[in-house]
């Protein structure tokens, strides 16, 4: 059946973490259709890192929530995608309604998605959506009634080399000689979101421990990054200053990330280093925690009320006790754990 397989389109449009995980799932379809084309279809903030993989041909941007947002928007991009001719598998990872019309309006001969999805009844296969499942596993479900092999292995995803400007350059140059850590003290969720100083107390205990900090961020996250970097002599701020393409090629030349539940603890998957990943209002049993080797999950210690919902809010539910399950993970813990596996490192 793989040689009959020539092109194939992958529809990721959630947020870059669930993107990120989504790009091994397209690994796995070029392992068993190497001559096939892997397109994927993602927000334009993805779409960038994306485009860089190695196993993707080509990446369409849908921008969901303007100019792609309505559904004569939703029509056109179809037809944008649709313009190459007929795919001939069509997955949709997410299960939103957006996703489910778009796929409905490309032309492919076989469509599979998720049973519970916004109008399943346009995928031809479907396959059981498993909550406590890594989404990793959650996405290899919809190749359940395909005859393939490894997909129970985490595939290496490689990407085209990235041009740095030379002053990031000579930032690199130098982890030749010294161990580093990268700290992302960012969420989009406020209760996913570490305390501001306890980062900043764990970068500075790691540059006491002779390792070299470095602190990245969206463009929106300069000034708390430069909050924690600040507090190390040596950090250096890549907040707003880089891309996620960039972002996954300094991690690579990185030895750690210390993040939240978000997006840098799967792009460190991309990069193949390992996360200390800090669990506030979610946990690790919703599918979302780190594989890589030598990462770790970290959670409050036998808090009845964590986990207390699935992606996050902006504000704690428990006003008597506010975002207990955050301050109860201690910066001397979190500096331990890093330091124990970056002295593992390579």
């Amino acid at each position: 059946m793989s040689s009959d397989v020539k092109r194939i389109l992958v529809i990721q449009t959630a947020f870059i973490g669930d993107t990120a995980l989504a790009l091994f799932f397209a690994q796995r379809l070029k392992n068993n259709y190497p001559d096939a084309a892997i397109e994927f279809v993602a927000t334009p903030i993805s779409a960038e890192f994306v485009s860089k993989a190695k196993c993707i041909s080509k990446c369409y941007a849908y921008d969901k929530r303007k100019s792609d947002a309505k559904f004569a928007g939703i029509k056109k991009k179809a037809e944008e995608i649709s313009q190459s001719g007929k795919f001939d598998l069509l997955f949709c990872l997410h299960k939103s309604l957006r996703s489910s019309l778009l796929a409905k309006h490309i032309d492919a001969t076989t469509k599979i998605g998720f049973e519970d999805a916004a109008i399943s009844c346009v995928y031809d296969r479907k396959a059981k959506y498993i909550p406590h499942l890594h989404e990793i596993e959650r996405n290899a479900q919809l190749l359940e009634t395909f005859e393939l092999s490894d997909t129970n292995n985490l595939p290496e995803i490689k990407f085209s080399e990235v041009q740095f400007p030379k002053e990031i350059r000579r930032y690199i140059d130098d982890l030749k000689f010294i161990k580093s850590v990268l700290i992302a003290p960012g969420s989009v969720w406020n209760t996913k979101k570490w305390l501001p100083e306890y980062f900043r107390d764990t970068a500075l205990k790691l540059e006491n421990f002779g390792y070299r900090v470095g602190v990245i961020g969206a463009k929106n996250e300069m000034e708390l990054c430069n909050y924690v970097a600040t507090a190390c002599r040596g950090a250096r701020n890549f907040a707003g200053k880089v891309t996620l393409a960039e972002t996954i090629a300094i991690m690579k030349y990185s030895n750690l990330v210390i993040c939240n539940d978000s997006a840098p603890t799967h792009l460190a998957m991309l990069a193949g280093i390992p996360s200390v990943t800090i669990y506030g209002a979610t946990a690790p049993l919703f599918g979302f925690y780190p594989r890589g080797l030598n990462s770790v999950a970290v959670c409050a210690e036998d808090l009845e009320c964590q986990p207390c919902m699935i992606h996050g809010s902006d504000q704690c539910p428990r006003h008597e006790k506010k975002l207990c399950c955050l301050k109860q993970v201690t910066p001397e813990r979190v500096a331990e754990i890093a330091e124990n596996i970056l002295k593992n490192s390579r």
